[in-house]
């Protein structure tokens, strides 16, 4: 019990005869009878309880020290990382996605296609004119009074697709047909 800080400096000798006659009557001091010691002795606590370390010193939990020391899991550091993981792979699964879709679309020059005008004043009556529209042709024919009279006379119920001409025409005027074949995508001449 000697040292520059320690109890043999400031203790008076019949303070240390005292601490001794209690460690061998108590066997192991508790917390309390330190503190009184170290007080009587003019000693802190602290250091008292360093230099005679006993098995019955009790610590102040109450103050909520555990929450001062982090999470030993370090479960808030997983869950961030988890879910930053998350969140780039959605974005990078979206990117995907959309470049399979935009892939999927038509390009300009094939919406380009897809849309056919034609000026039809240039067309005389009874004269048909064929278009290519999406690689098929479209057929369009400028009818006469008399085809009007003869595409009105058939008799639908010998049709294979029962139609009359009203039903199949926006303007009595004007046929437009597509020309594709159902035998292997053949177009008729």
């Amino acid at each position: 019990l000697s040292g520059g800080r320690g109890l043999g400096s400031r203790a008076s000798p019949a303070a240390l005869a005292k601490w001794k006659s209690t460690m061998v009557e108590l066997g192991t001091p508790s917390t309390d009878d330190m503190v009184t010691h170290a007080h009587d002795t003019g000693v802190s606590p602290t250091s008292f309880a360093l230099k005679h370390p006993t098995e019955r010193i009790s610590y102040d939990e109450s103050g909520g020290h555990e929450r001062l020391a982090g999470d030993p899991s370090k479960r808030a550091f997983t869950y961030l990382v988890l879910t930053g993981g998350r969140f780039i792979y959605a974005a990078g699964l979206r990117l995907l996605v959309l470049k399979f879709i935009v892939s999927m679309q038509a390009s300009k020059d094939v919406l380009a296609l897809a849309s056919l005008e034609v000026d039809l004043s240039n067309i005389e009556e009874g004269s048909t004119v064929t278009m290519k529209w999406r690689g098929k042709p479209v057929f369009i024919k400028h009818r006469t009074e008399a085809e009007i009279e003869l595409a009105a006379s058939v008799n639908t119920s010998e049709l294979r697709d029962p139609e009359t001409d009203e039903e199949r025409v926006l303007e009595k005027k004007w046929l437009v047909l597509i020309g594709g074949c159902t035998h292997l995508g053949g177009v008729p001449l």
